[in-house]
């Protein structure tokens, strides 16, 4: 099955999630919930990916799980043995239930709440979210009648996620724990791949985008005592909204900020990002040992070298040499083509020119 053309700002987007991340942990930052909005455009971009790949370029499942895991699997294992390993060294009690919801993406269900755990593992809630979603996403594109409509399924799904919201905090009160399951946070991601596939029916003006992206973050900053309720109402409901709708609107932002996406290293960032983002927490738990900049080039360096040295060449291997039975798979969609109405103006796209974009290439 052919692959789409890389669009390269979306590296940038991908750099500037991990960057705010980053900034937000190794910033102590805890009065914020910046570090939350970091994550959410990491779902948002995921969201529009597998539309584009499971519904518009119609992956067989097979292939599309198949090259998930590889994506995911081999760094978040490597990740897991790391610190589980280290942690018992050091006589540290590693509980068998939390030693195993990490690598079957249960933790946030499984084991005491996520983020009471002693060992430098609380950030894999987000990767639980992903791939919960990715099953989703995979079975709803597998059935014909929901795939058929998916575009209303995925945003059904998305409201239903404050509906649980709702019922948690009617039976759970202020503890707010539940944040951080599935059904709870999947909004971003479920709202911006049911978005991708009605977005071309929506004509908006260039600077849209880069509004709604720049209001976003500010859900996220603290507020004064009395309005922690009216705030917590607005952080899970409009932040979804407007980063699923900036991102799948970029293509139309100005010139000058697609230029800042396309910044070589921001680029190179958003390419090593899972990695970064990986091996980022046990640094951030230590991080008041480190200066900010020190710790944040630790961070980054480490990422990159794990990238480099094992998470790239094991996602290549993997992709090359597992594969399903071969079988005549019917033309990719063009990034640009919508059978059912006429084909928008193409995609700013580039090739992968350059050693990030040939790097860019095996984030998929």
């Amino acid at each position: 099955m052919g692959r789409s053309e890389h669009i390269d700002y979306l590296d940038g987007w991908r750099g500037l999630a991990i960057l705010v991340v980053l900034i937000a942990h190794f910033g102590h930052l805890e009065s914020t919930n910046l570090g939350l909005f970091g994550v959410e455009l990491f779902f948002v971009l995921s969201g529009l990916l597998m539309a584009r790949i499971l519904y518009e370029q119609r992956m067989p499942i097979g292939e599309f799980y198949r090259r998930r895991i590889a994506r995911i699997c081999p760094l978040l294992y490597l990740f897991i043995l790391v610190v589980l390993v280290a942690e018992w060294a050091r006589g540290a009690h590693v509980g068998w239930k939390e030693a195993l919801a990490l690598p079957t993406f249960t933790r946030t269900y499984v084991g005491s709440y996520v983020f009471d755990d002693p060992f430098p593992v609380q950030h894999i809630w987000s990767l639980n979210v992903e791939e919960h979603c990715y099953l989703l996403l995979a079975v709803v594109a597998s059935i014909a009648v929901l795939r058929n409509r998916a575009a209303a399924v995925l945003v059904t799904l998305a409201m239903l996620t404050f509906a649980a919201l709702g019922l948690h905090h009617l039976l759970q009160g202020q503890a707010r724990k539940y944040l951080y399951d599935t059904e709870c946070a999947a909004t971003a991601l479920l709202l911006s791949a049911g978005y991708r596939l009605l977005y071309r029916r929506v004509r908006v003006p260039a600077y849209l985008p880069l509004l709604a992206l720049a209001l976003a973050p500010w859900f996220y900053l603290p507020t004064t005592p009395g309005a922690t309720r009216l705030q917590f109402m607005a952080q899970v409901t409009v932040p979804p909204f407007l980063l699923a709708f900036a991102v799948n609107h970029l293509e139309t932002a100005p010139a000058w900020f697609l230029s800042l996406l396309r910044a070589r290293w921001l680029r190179l960032l958003g390419v090593i990002s899972y990695s970064v983002y990986i091996w980022q927490q046990p640094l951030y738990l230590s991080s008041n040992r480190f200066p900010f900049h020190s710790a944040v080039l630790c961070a980054v360096l480490i990422g990159c070298a794990s990238f480099y040295l094992y998470e790239s060449p094991v996602r290549r291997w993997l992709n090359l040499h597992w594969s399903g039975p071969r079988r005549h798979q019917p033309e990719a969609i063009p990034e640009t083509a919508q059978p059912a109405s006429p084909a928008p103006p193409p995609l700013e796209i580039t090739a992968p020119a350059t050693a990030i974009s040939q790097a860019a290439q095996h984030l998929r």
